[in-house]
């Protein structure tokens, strides 16, 4: 009974601190990525199972491609059609082009004549019905010449529709290539499958899911904040935290969502958690327990 009592000794100081009251709130997962099937076609699962993490490039599953390489091999058969009909156009085009140098040609040699006919007529020196047969000779050639400029005006419109055939085609070669490097889905990030179709082996239609996968490093936490509250936190440059193991952390208001409950005066807010989430609470609505501010900051005598 007459023991020493030991005592501790520290400084009193004074620091800037706010009151604090515990709201819980709840772990909530951001955007996830869907690895989705490009086109109706078997779908084979990869190595990957519920719960693998996975980086990007990584094949999730291979979906059958014979369809898009048939079609492949048509388009590739259409545009080798569609390049000779080109060739031919050309062809045509310097034939008719030289079709039309001689009857330009003879256009002009037959309007000397019926000109000269006229000429012969006036003079007396020739009937009246060879001049008819000159001059009608020279209409007839003029309407070749016509007939051959029509001609190839439309053949440099069907040479023009074949070079647009031969681009679109080349266009779909190029985009089917990339559906058919694309049967192969990968994920384009790195993180955890937290779903992941029920099959080994099954038929797929295009845009059907396949595998979800979660970012770990993109959690967020959610609560449900009094509205007389909303003051103190922004101005609140770091929020404390705390599992329900223990492990803690900080974070800081990323928005206020425009969700309100009359009912409890609250609000939905989401913070974002400084560093990255510790392991054990990376899951779907677990819990953790927040230090809100519900005072300014006010000089405090601390121990």
């Amino acid at each position: 009974g007459k023991r020493t009592a030991r005592v501790e000794i520290a400084e009193v100081k004074t620091q800037i601190l706010s009151n604090f009251t515990e709201v819980q709130g709840r772990v909530t997962v951001g955007l996830l990525e869907s690895v989705t099937a490009v086109t109706n076609a078997t779908t084979q699962l990869g190595e990957f199972r519920l719960g693998d993490r996975v980086v990007p490039g990584d094949v999730i599953a291979i979906q059958d491609s014979a369809k898009l390489e048939l079609r492949l091999s048509q388009l590739r058969a259409r545009l080798r059609e569609a390049k000779v009909r080109l060739a031919d156009s050309d062809d045509e085009l310097r034939a008719e082009a030289g079709l039309l140098d001689v009857n330009k040609a003879q256009a002009e040699l037959l309007a000397g004549k019926a000109k000269r006919a006229k000429e012969l007529v006036a003079n007396n020196a020739l009937a009246v019905d060879a001049a008819e047969t000159a001059f009608n000779a020279s209409l007839s050639a003029n309407l070749q010449l016509l007939s051959r400029g029509s001609s190839i005006a439309r053949k440099k419109a069907q040479r023009e529709i074949s070079a647009v055939l031969i681009a679109q085609t080349e266009f779909e070669i190029a985009q089917l290539v990339k559906d058919i490097k694309a049967t192969k889905l990968r994920t384009q990030t790195a993180g955890q499958i937290t779903f992941l179709a029920d099959y080994r082996r099954g038929y797929a239609r295009e845009g059907e899911i396949i595998a979800k996968i979660t970012d770990l490093n993109n959690f967020e936490v959610e609560a449900e904040i009094p509205v007389i509250y909303f003051g103190f936190i922004e101005a609140a440059k770091t929020i404390l935290g705390r599992g329900l193991d223990g492990s803690n952390m900080e974070m800081q208001l990323r928005v206020s969502l425009p969700v309100q409950n009359l009912r409890s005066a609250t609000r939905t807010m989401r913070f974002s958690v400084n560093g990255g989430i510790p392991s054990i609470l990376q899951a779907d609505n677990a819990v953790v327990v927040m230090q809100v501010p519900t005072t300014s900051p006010t000089p405090l005598l601390v121990v």
